[in-house]
């Protein structure tokens, strides 16, 4: 009863301004491959399913036009479209899932720009560009200043994080515990 309270008490002395603060949830790397425990159709629909029950109105998902087609992504464009017939928006995360470090700036821009064909007229679009690894382009500032130019040349807003979940390293060793055939507790749904 004393924790009811206390919420209720929370929640009253909550100003105008506290209240209308929101926060973003995006996922990358969409189509996702398979996991430790769900196969990619699995994972949708798991996924669209909590959003739902946590009453999660809009997400977004940051797609790699890349991925579809061969491996997990086989069935990807189906999964993408599922997110959106849900509610959820698409927008850019690079054709091809690249670190800026990695390429010149033209190269980069033009992944960009193979992802945005993909994307291009899709229901549940959003102009907005998620860099890969959260790679900005790092000390170089004459690749960081091209890569700027190019996406407001483009529409594009920085889809950026302030969060990351590090969603990808627990997975990770999560797989590998599975793979080497130690016990790992799911929690049941």
């Amino acid at each position: 009863m004393r924790i009811l309270l206390f919420v209720a008490l929370l929640i009253t002395s909550w100003s105008g301004a506290e209240a209308q603060k929101r926060i973003a949830l995006s996922f990358d790397d969409v189509p996702r491959g398979r996991g430790a425990f769900f196969t990619p159709d699995e994972r949708t629909k798991r996924l669209i399913a909590g959003l739902k029950a946590a009453k999660v109105k809009q997400a977004a998902f940051f797609v790699v036009p890349g991925q579809l087609g061969h491996d997990d992504g086989v069935g990807g464009e189906q999964r993408i479209a599922a997110y959106v017939a849900a509610g959820h928006v698409i927008a850019d995360h690079s054709f091809t899932h690249r670190h800026l470090n990695e390429l010149p700036a033209a190269e980069y821009v033009a992944d960009i720009d193979r992802a945005e064909a993909w994307l291009k007229d899709r229901k549940g679009r959003r102009p907005w560009f998620r860099y890969p690894f959260l790679d900005e382009g790092g000390d170089n500032q004459a690749k960081v200043a091209a890569v700027r130019a190019a996406l407001k040349a483009r529409g594009l807003h920085n889809g950026y994080a302030t969060v990351d979940g590090s969603d990808w390293n627990f997975e990770s060793r999560t797989a590998d515990a599975v793979k080497a055939g130690k016990k790992v507790d799911l929690p049941s749904t």
